[in-house]
C-alpha cells in the first residue's frame, strides 16, 4: 500500500503594509526578506527543504516541483503511481510575480503590482505549507487553490465524506475508488494577541477557497499555521476501512465518532503511531485502538 502525500493548504499569515514600509524601502527583495522573516517566526524553519526553483524535490516517494513564475502551477508527483500526481493552481495573488526564497527555504510570491496580499510556499518532508499573506483591510477574504487532478480524482471535505456527525474540517484528494490520496489539514488563524479569527475552506468542483473572516477588530499581524507532519500508510488503511462494505455499520460509526474527537484522521494516525502527545485524548484512542486492533491491515501499519 503505498504512502499518502500530505498537502498542506491551511497556513496563514495577516501581515500589516504599515510594517512592511517601516525599513523606508518598498524593494521586492526586501519586502519578501520581511514577510519570509515574519512566516518563520511563526511555522519554525526545521521541516522547510531548501530548493532550487525550477527543480524537482523528492521527499520519500513524491517529487515537487516550484515555480520561478506565481503564474505557473506546482506540481506534485507520486514516482511509485504516476496516475495520482496532480498539480496545484496558486491563488491569483501570486500571479506574475518573480518568486524569492530566504536562506531558510521559504519562498513568498511577492506581486508588487497587488500589494493586498502575497502568497508563499514552503517545501517540507510531508509535501507543501502554502500561506497566504494578507497586507491589508482592503484584501480579500477568499483565496482559490485550484487543483489539475488526475481521471476520476476529486476534492472532498471531511462532511461530505465522513457525514455531517463526523467532520474534522479536512479537505480530501480521492481517486476513482473513493480512497484518500492525499490530506489538506483544517485552517486556523489567530491574531497578534492570540485570539482565533474564523476561517475555514469551501470547494466549488476542483477548487479549494479558503475563507477568512478578519475584521477591524483584530490585531495584526494574525498567523495560522498547521505543523507539517509525516505521513505513513497507516492513513490508507484507515481510509480503507471507512470505504469497506465488509465491517459492521457500527464498527465503522464508531471510528468515525474517534477521528472526530482526535481531531481528524491526519491526528489521529499521528496518536496511533505515537508521533504525537495523547495528553487528554488517552482514553478516546485506547478505545479506538481497541476497534481496530485485530484488523491486520491497520496493526501492520500504525502500531
Amino acid at each position: 500500500m503505498k504512502k499518502v502525500l500530505l498537502i498542506i493548504l491551511s497556513g496563514l499569515l495577516i501581515f500589516p503594509s504599515n510594517l512592511v514600509s517601516a525599513t523606508g524601502v518598498s524593494t521586492d527583495k526586501s519586502r519578501a526578506k520581511i514577510l519570509s522573516q515574519s512566516i518563520e517566526k511563526q511555522t519554525g524553519v526545521s521541516d522547510i527543504i531548501k530548493s532550487n526553483l525550477n527543480e524537482d524535490i523528492y521527499t520519500d516517494n513524491t517529487s515537487i516541483y516550484l515555480p520561478n513564475n506565481g503564474t505557473d502551477n506546482v506540481k506534485i508527483s507520486d514516482l511509485e503511481n504516476k496516475k495520482d500526481s496532480f498539480e496545484i493552481i496558486l491563488p491569483k495573488e501570486a500571479n506574475n510575480s518573480t518568486p524569492k526564497t530566504s536562506a531558510n527555504g521559504t519562498i513568498v510570491y511577492n506581486n508588487e503590482v497587488n500589494n493586498n496580499a502575497n502568497i508563499a510556499l514552503q517545501p517540507t518532508n510531508d509535501g507543501i505549507r502554502s500561506l497566504v499573506i494578507i497586507n491589508n483591510l482592503s484584501a480579500s477574504k477568499e483565496y482559490t487553490f485550484g487543483f489539475n487532478l488526475p481521471k476520476g480524482s476529486r476534492l472532498i471535505t471531511a462532511k461530505e465524506y465522513l457525514g455531517a456527525e463526523y467532520d474534522t474540517k479536512e479537505v480530501y484528494v480521492v481517486n476513482e475508488d473513493n480512497i484518500i490520496t492525499s490530506i489538506i489539514s483544517p485552517p486556523w488563524a489567530k491574531d497578534a494577541n492570540g485570539s482565533k479569527v474564523p476561517t475555514y475552506y469551501k470547494v466549488e468542483g476542483n477548487k479549494l477557497i479558503q475563507v477568512v473572516e478578519f475584521t477591524k477588530k483584530n490585531a495584526f499581524p494574525i498567523v495560522a499555521d498547521p505543523s507539517a507532519w509525516k505521513v505513513t500508510k497507516c492513513i490508507t488503511s484507515i481510509t480503507l476501512i471507512l470505504a469497506s462494505v465488509a465491517l459492521p455499520a457500527l464498527k465503522i460509526v464508531k471510528i468515525k465518532k474517534y477521528i472526530k474527537e482526535l481531531g481528524g484522521i491526519k491526528m489521529t494516525v499521528m496518536l496511533l503511531m505515537g508521533t504525537a502527545n495523547a495528553k487528554e485524548k488517552v482514553a478516546t484512542i485506547g478505545a479506538l485502538a481497541a476497534e481496530i486492533s485485530g484488523i491486520t491491515d491497520i496493526h501492520d501499519n500504525c502500531f
